[in-house]
């Protein structure tokens, strides 16, 4: 797709049972060139709007794939 979608105003809420914990996976060790891709894509996103800073407990890990035609 090119460009991001309308902007639609939902707020989406999970709710949570009493006793559930959050989830925390340790981030994966990455090899330079691989860190410095997910920084940048990672700042890119946040300057567009397409992702935004989060508090919450929860965090899982970043995994690059490669596309087929190698990018």
């Amino acid at each position: 797709p090119k460009g991001l979608p309308l902007v639609r105003d939902i707020s989406h809420h999970i709710p949570l049972h009493s006793d559930s914990k959050p989830v925390q996976i340790r981030p994966y060790k990455y090899p330079y060139f691989q860190k410095m891709e997910i920084e940048r894509l990672v700042t890119k996103m946040h300057h567009s709007g397409v992702i935004r800073n989060n508090t919450s407990p929860f965090s899982s890990p970043v995994l690059l794939v490669k596309k087929k035609d190698g990018s």
